[in-house]
């Protein structure tokens, strides 16, 4: 993020006018602490900050003058069952518009649908509050160290797929799942059990998660995230362009067809 702050510094000079920043996922968090904590000079010139299904942050980032005083310039815009877009602190207005997608899968913003010059409206999802609840909860239980460490190497490993988008990830999911337990393998024993006590501790906020969506009657979570599961396991036995429809689920030009 620092990086962030030293490169609009570096490249606001040369723009001129009121400037706009934005960015999809980290980018989007990116986006936001450079607009934060930018100089001065730069930084009453931003108009807008878009903010497109990215994290928050740490409380204390949030509370502090420099974000306070960005906050009202910041639009964050989340899929229906947006979960990337929950993790960690952000009270900025929140647009959520609708996915074609299932699940995770609808972090990806080539899914989300337009209609002329506008996103189609829609609201957070069961899932995408489960989701905040327990991603949350789990986090919480990580000091920043570990949770840096963490994200580095889950990255890391996920990069040694290629692949650059969660649909690309997804397209041949055995075959990336494979590459990722064996690099995995390669780790450092630290590293593997950062990574394995971190899962254990997801799992056990999931449960007690679920439990008291189970409570509150919120059943339509469950379904939903079976729904999700059983399009990714069809993706991994069929592959190809159905699979890929099937998880991204019809397009309206098709419902209207059918």
């Amino acid at each position: 993020a620092k990086e962030a702050v030293e490169y609009f510094n570096k490249i606001a000079p040369v723009l001129e006018g009121e400037l706009i920043l934005g960015g999809h996922s980290k980018g989007g968090n990116f986006a936001m602490y450079a607009a934060a904590f930018c100089e001065a000079e730069h930084k009453e010139r931003i108009v807008h900050v878009y903010n497109n299904d990215g994290p928050g942050f740490r409380e204390e980032v949030i509370q502090s003058p420099e974000f306070q005083e960005l906050l009202p310039k910041i639009i964050t815009i989340a899929p229906q069952s947006s979960i990337i877009g929950q993790l960690l602190s952000n009270p900025a207005k929140q647009h959520v518009i609708h996915s074609t997608a299932k699940g995770i899968l609808q972090h990806d913003a080539m899914t989300w649908e337009a209609e002329k010059d506008r996103l189609l409206s829609s609201e957070l999802d069961e899932l995408s509050h489960y989701a905040k609840t327990t991603l949350g909860s789990w986090l919480e239980s990580m000091d920043d160290e570990s949770r840096e460490s963490l994200c580095t190497t889950a990255f890391s490993l996920i990069e040694s797929t290629k692949s650059e988008t969660f649909i690309e990830f997804s397209t041949d999911l055995m075959k990336n799942t494979e590459i990722v337990w064996k690099e995995m393998g390669k780790l450092p024993e630290d590293k593997k059990k950062e990574i394995t006590d971190a899962l254990a501790n997801l799992m056990e906020s999931s449960k007690k998660s679920a439990l008291q969506h189970m409570k509150d009657g919120g059943q339509a979570v469950l379904n939903q995230i079976q729904s999700s599961g059983q399009a990714l396991l069809s993706q991994m036995k069929t592959g190809g362009h159905a699979a890929i429809h099937q998880v991204l689920g019809k397009t309206k030009e098709e419902e209207e067809q059918g």
